[in-house]
């Protein structure tokens, strides 16, 4: 990681941030894009928060303005010196503007490898390996944080399936479980926006329980409807076979059906027939906290995707950007893992680093 100006020196934090001159490496343009990013959401979500109604008040209008301008710039300076890194002007940010080359060049920004020379816009960082240099000896084992997240070097097959995938998808079950569980809990029921995954939220289910007693059916129902939790006796005669209750919570009207299944079982559903659909009830600020968590713990993951992915590629000589194939459904993933996975990679030395099974047999 390494940020450096035109004349060598390194460059200080406000440095980094306001101006456009000298070099940065993906690490700290990672760090201040995803910060970036971060802040611009919290900043939105806590202005909705303190609003009335479902948009924002006029008074934090121009507030919002002057960070999100503020931000911009930043994330152009930034831009601008990571543009240095890879020998290109940071006018090459205007592909902003274009609808797809957007996306393209945010994905170049962030991967592609900076210029391992002194180039016009300043000189390689002191103590890194120049084009040419003799390569460093590759660490064995390699550690889960240069696995899991760095994009240089090359791993074999065993590193990329019991420190990489293997780790990963545990992982990534556990924590999406943890979150999920947690924020049901935390928000009452369900934890997205707009219905979500979920529509009558995770716990929404009803717990009922009926009895015969005489010529009657008596039921008591208790759930969590989503918008509100609700405990209710039901009573009709052992013929019915639908019973229908109709009760006030707050200012709508709740109907709750419980349909015969067998002498004393009971479907319940639920309407609320004042209430918006699900599509169109507002999000909560805590849903959308939960689900800004959500997608960072998403990118995390995809980010360490990647960064064993083009290891991989690496190791049989190829260009990291093959990685990008695992974007595309079905046949893009399915080549990836058996080119990855299961193919074996180049033996010897090759452009981006030592054999590492060299490494690990003389370990």
């Amino acid at each position: 990681m390494y940020s450096i100006a035109t004349d060598g020196t390194p460059l200080p934090l406000w440095r980094l941030l306001f101006t456009f001159d000298g070099r940065i490496s993906r690490a700290p343009f990672h760090y201040v894009y995803w910060a970036t990013l971060v802040l611009i959401i919290g900043i939105s979500i806590a202005a909705a928060g303190l609003s009335e109604g479902d948009g924002i008040d006029d008074a934090f209008g121009l507030p919002l303005l002057g960070f999100f301008v503020l931000f911009f710039y930043v994330s152009i300076a930034v831009g601008a010196k990571r543009c240095h890194d890879t020998g290109r002007s940071g006018w090459l940010q205007l592909l902003y503007i274009l609808p797809l080359f957007n996306l393209g060049l945010i994905l170049y920004l962030m991967f592609h490898s900076g210029d391992k020379k002194a180039n016009k816009y300043g000189p390689y960082p002191p103590g890194g390996t120049e084009e040419g240099a003799a390569a460093e000896p590759v660490r064995w084992p390699p550690s889960f944080a240069n696995v899991l997240f760095s994009f240089k070097g090359r791993i074999p097959r065993s590193v990329f399936w019991l420190r990489g995938a293997v780790p990963i998808i545990l992982l990534f079950v556990i924590v999406q479980g943890g979150l999920l569980v947690g924020g049901t809990a935390i928000l009452g029921g369900n934890p997205y926006p707009m219905g979500g995954i979920f529509p009558g939220g995770l716990l929404a289910s009803a717990d009922s329980d009926f009895q015969e007693a005489g010529d009657k059916v008596i039921g008591k129902v208790t759930a969590d409807t989503g918008p509100a939790q609700v405990e209710l006796e039901m009573t009709a005669a052992k013929t019915t076979e639908r019973i229908t209750k109709t009760v006030i919570v707050g200012v709508r009207t709740l109907r709750v059906t419980a349909a015969r299944k067998d002498p004393v079982s009971y479907d319940v559903t639920f309407d609320w027939e004042n209430y918006p659909a699900e599509a169109e009830r507002p999000a909560t600020i805590g849903q959308m906290v939960f689900l800004g968590v959500q997608y960072s713990v998403l990118s995390l993951f995809l980010w360490m995707l990647f960064a064993i992915a083009v290891k991989r590629y690496h190791d049989h000589d190829s260009s990291g950007w093959w990685s990008v194939l695992g974007l595309l459904p079905i046949l893009g993933q399915l080549g990836l893992l058996i080119s990855l996975g299961i193919m074996k990679g180049k033996e010897d030395d090759n452009r981006f680093g030592p054999d590492p099974l060299q490494a690990e047999s003389a370990s």
